[in-house]
């Protein structure tokens, strides 16, 4: 609850679920979302809930808003996260891109 892009998701039907992953968008994939400005107070967080996820979905996304200026160091960081857990990451600059 609270999540900001929830008001741009218009085409599917969704609903509230005490799950892991912030979405789940198919039988076997879900995503986790993430903004940088919190990634970068709460460096270990995306870890944490990465491991939670384990290997219960074949395809695993990390939808990233891209909201602090200067990010490549973060998203260095995620892309090096992704590629060793064998997520996709997908960058949005705003809330209805990401929805």
């Amino acid at each position: 609850r609270g999540n900001p892009i929830l008001s741009n998701v218009r085409a599917v039907p969704w609903e509230y679920k005490d799950i892991v992953p912030d979405y789940v968008v198919g039988k076997t994939t879900c995503v986790l979302y993430l903004s940088l400005k919190y990634h970068k107070l709460y460096p270990d967080y995306i870890f944490q809930r990465v491991q939670k996820l384990r290997s219960n979905y074949q395809l695993r996304i990390i939808l990233c808003r891209v909201d602090i200026p200067d990010p490549d160091r973060y998203l260095l960081e995620l892309t090096k996260l992704t590629m060793n857990a064998n997520l996709t990451l997908l960058l949005s600059w705003n809330d209805e891109e990401a929805g």
